[in-house]
């Protein structure tokens, strides 16, 4: 289940209004309220240019173990 920055932006504003409140309905009710859809993308807390130096960072991993003796990547 993944929120839209629409949904996450409800959900903040209910909690902060009810500390008490029951955060799973909050969620489950923010993501009935504002689903994914062509014109509401997935939610993105970072900046890109982070989302992109985090792939880097993940393909530079990926390749340093594909490079150790002794490692086999499995493909589903």
């Amino acid at each position: 289940m993944g929120l839209t920055q629409m949904a996450y932006d409800w959900l903040i504003a209910r909690a902060m209004e009810d500390s008490d409140a029951d955060l799973r309905s909050l969620v489950r009710e923010a993501w009935r309220k504002f689903p994914k859809t062509g014109d509401r993308a997935g939610l993105r807390l970072l900046e890109d240019d982070e989302y992109r130096r985090s792939a880097e960072a993940y393909a530079a991993d990926l390749a340093a173990l594909r490079a150790m003796t002794g490692v086999e990547f499995l493909a589903p």
